[in-house]
């Protein structure tokens, strides 16, 4: 977390995580802050994020599981495969959704104001394990059964 370069909050709760203040995050293309609780036990790492209105986040693809929780505004998500067609599906407000494992997607900010979400993932787990960042962002392997070249529908 700390090479990140974005805050780290740390704690037992935190009472409303739309009021984190956040910094730049190169990996998304937003602000984003780490929420480190108490008793996660290392396992369940947490980010909060915000795209400004009308910008979109940069395309990802990781090895880790992770659900997003939509806290505020609307778009859309684009999800694919190396290779494969994208898939898009529209989201809002407490909208909750997981990218299939290891496909590259992105969140679109399709309003005039901006987005914030929370990301629940296994980072710490995954990364305790493999100590490979490249592992888990840069693995080309594709699990077509949990994501096909066809997509998602």
């Amino acid at each position: 977390m700390a090479r990140q370069g974005i805050p780290v909050v740390d704690g037992y709760g935190v009472e409303d995580v739309r009021n984190i203040a956040m910094a730049p995050w190169a990996r998304t293309g937003g602000n984003a802050a780490f929420v480190n609780l108490y008793g996660m036990e290392g396992v369940t790492g947490m980010y909060v994020g915000r795209n400004s209105r009308r910008r979109h986040a940069q395309p990802r693809k990781t090895f880790l599981r992770g659900v997003i929780c939509v806290l505020e505004g609307q778009g859309a998500a684009e999800v694919w495969q190396d290779g494969g067609r994208k898939q898009m599906f529209e989201w809002g407000p407490w909208s909750l959704f997981a990218p299939p494992l290891n496909t590259w997607h992105r969140l679109l900010n399709g309003g005039r104001t901006p987005v914030k979400f929370l990301a629940v993932t296994n980072a710490p787990l995954v990364m305790d394990v493999v100590h490979n960042e490249e592992f888990c962002f840069q693995l080309p392997v594709q699990f077509c059964r949990r994501y096909s070249r066809r997509g998602l529908f």
